[in-house]
């Protein structure tokens, strides 16, 4: 599976008119089966929706879910397959102020396997921001432990792998060296790996990079992840998707 994330500082826009189009360019020059997309605008006065937009841009299905309203726009996450989107869940993360956090749960496939992907954005107010970072990835990972499919978490999460708020994320993923030195911020000279992709078990990541390309004042960060199988995953392509909230059904091992 070839995923790609992607904070696209959307509601500043870099003075352009047409942001969102050079990025679902930008997504289709990547050839990716999956996207996740962080800072997604939409404005009210539009004609169009982004998720509408990036679909035909890209080619690509796509669903965008606003986070936090604002008197002329939303802002939010987006999560493009190239396969169809079976099933859509948003998740409310804790916050202690009206900025909104969220975790967009997406189900599609990918080559005949089920897959869930995981998008998210959590609150950044650097080292002021810790503590909140800390009980968001808490409700992430607890989320994500839940989930009985092959899954993957992607997102602007406003911390590097290795930090201490980003310890339940790292327990319940696989190992985390996979980012190495790897940087996404700022884009012009990046310094920092805000930007990362979380692979459930039974995941292998046979390769990461940081693309040149850019439109943000973040760089998309490319893994491509091969499945290896993991205990209680060996399911068939046509059984049905887990809904939420119900039982989980047994699992051979």
């Amino acid at each position: 599976m070839r995923i790609l994330t992607y904070n696209i500082a959307g509601n500043r826009g870099r003075g352009k008119s047409k942001h969102l189009e050079e990025v679902a360019d930008m997504v289709k020059t990547a050839h990716v089966d999956v996207v996740g997309l962080q800072e997604v605008v939409h404005y009210r006065s539009g004609a169009i929706g982004p998720d509408d937009l990036l679909a035909e841009r890209t080619g690509m299905h796509a669903h965008f879910m606003p986070a936090h309203q604002f008197e002329h726009y939303c802002i939010g996450n987006a999560v493009l397959t190239r396969e169809e989107i079976e099933e859509t869940v948003v998740h409310e993360l804790p916050r202690s102020w009206p900025e909104r956090r969220i975790l967009l749960e997406v189900r599609t496939c990918v080559e005949g396997l089920p897959v869930v992907i995981f998008c998210t954005h959590l609150v950044h107010m650097a080292r002021l921001g810790r503590r909140l970072r800390l009980v968001q990835a808490t409700a992430v990972a607890k989320i994500m432990s839940q989930c009985w499919r092959p899954h993957v978490l992607v997102g602007d999460l406003n911390a590097e792998p290795h930090s201490h708020e980003l310890h339940p994320i790292r327990d319940i993923c696989i190992p985390s060296g996979h980012h190495g030195e790897l940087c996404t911020w700022p884009a012009r000279k990046p310094l920092i790996l805000y930007d990362h992709v979380w692979p459930g078990p039974g995941w292998v990541v046979e390769d990461i990079k940081v693309m040149d390309l850019h439109v943000s004042d973040h760089r998309p960060l490319y893994a491509q992840l091969g499945w290896a199988g993991a205990r209680g995953y060996n399911i068939m392509p046509d059984e049905p998707y887990l809904a939420a909230g119900a039982p989980e059904p047994a699992l051979s091992a």
